[in-house]
């Protein structure tokens, strides 16, 4: 049986990737987990203690008409089975399949990606290990 186990991380929209490092490192104490990039996205890890934040930038310039929050993403256990669990509750996934990303921090994730009753995007995610 899956288990929601709490959040995985939350992720959002920078403007200048390093300076946004500087300041979540330097000023607020956080320690950086890895950098990578995606077509069009750069992309960082941060963590404090059991919170961690994903950034992203996009390389071209980019209008945001709804905000910087990208999505709030929970961290699971078995993510087939908590799927399975939400699909019998009604919930209704943007992909039919789970997305591996082998890029995503120190060893890939699994994750699916759902909408909330405002619109919200909502991840569920398992870090592989």
């Amino acid at each position: 049986m899956g288990k929601i186990e709490g959040l995985a991380h939350l992720g959002f929209f920078v403007d200048d990737m390093d300076r946004s490092i500087r300041f979540y490192t330097d000023v607020l104490g956080f320690s950086l987990r890895c950098r990578w990039e995606v077509p069009g996205v750069k992309a960082a890890l941060l963590d404090l203690g059991d919170c961690c934040l994903e950034m992203m930038q996009y390389i071209e310039k980019h209008e945001f008409s709804t905000g910087r929050y990208d999505h709030l993403a929970l961290r699971v256990t078995n993510i087939e089975a908590v799927w399975n669990d939400l699909k019998a509750k009604g919930v209704r996934f943007n992909t039919d399949e789970i997305i591996v990303d082998h890029g995503w921090g120190t060893h890939g994730a699994r994750y699916i990606l759902f909408p909330g009753p405002d619109g919200e995007t909502i991840e569920i995610a398992e870090e592989m290990k």
